[in-house]
């Protein structure tokens, strides 16, 4: 590992500490020029390696913690590499940084402006015009995640609850995921049938201890939305 890159790893640790210790630095972060690009730059130009998961977790969390700070949260979002970064930190990040990432993708469309469907009844819309399909083909071209995760939607959500056992918000992200796009299409519960006969990924989640009551109960309602005829 070059000096550079363990300086780097090293300021980026200290970083996302900054905000937790002292609130009055998040605002701080957004009204300094450049600090944004200069923050997530490291990781578009390094492409995350594996030695990298340090420093990506870091700048995550940083970026999570400042989230908390609207005026931060319109920064960071105009970033045009920040989906980018995400769509790179679901795909190779730790537990960790998934967390940190979901949490801070549903802290920054908490913004109005953020929102691609600003009611409710535009998300079956989006879902009956193909809009998930398109996306999904985006992500494949641009290989950003592994081809395993780009069956479809329904899939993902199911390959990613299996692989967050150790993360109750990403679980419980997908979840709502899950549930929201299976209520706007029926056809996608046969995704969640098929799984259930195979791999029985929600029955399996539900029998653990440590899921949240919350996380059972879209489990289950979904469970219940495939038994019916």
């Amino acid at each position: 590992m070059s000096c550079a890159l363990y300086d780097q790893i090293q300021a980026a640790e200290e970083l996302q500490m900054l905000p937790k210790i002292r609130s009055s630095h998040k605002p701080y972060f957004g009204e300094l020029y450049n600090v944004i690009p200069q923050l997530i730059n490291p990781l578009i130009t390094l492409e995350i390696a594996d030695t990298l998961t340090g420093l990506q977790e870091n700048v995550i969390t940083t970026m999570l913690n400042l989230t908390i700070c609207v005026n931060n949260e319109r920064v960071i979002v105009k970033h045009p590499s920040t989906i980018h970064l995400h769509a790179n930190s679901l795909k190779a990040g730790t537990i960790k940084t998934r967390r940190n990432d979901t949490t801070t993708l549903f802290t920054i469309s908490d913004l109005v402006s953020n929102r691609l469907c600003t009611a409710t009844k535009n998300v079956g819309i989006v879902v009956s015009k193909g809009a998930i399909e398109v996306i999904l083909k985006m992500i494949r071209e641009e290989k950003v995640v592994d081809e395993t995760w780009v069956l479809d939607v329904v899939s993902c959500m199911l390959i990613s609850i299996k692989k967050s056992k150790c993360s109750a918000v990403l679980r419980d992200n997908c979840l709502s995921i899950l549930y929201t796009i299976c209520t706007k299409d029926l056809t996608l519960l046969e995704v969640i049938r098929d799984d259930e006969t195979k791999e029985v990924t929600l029955s399996e989640m539900l029998k653990e201890d440590i899921v949240a009551s919350k996380a059972k109960r879209t489990a289950k309602t979904i469970l219940n939305m495939i038994d019916q005829p």
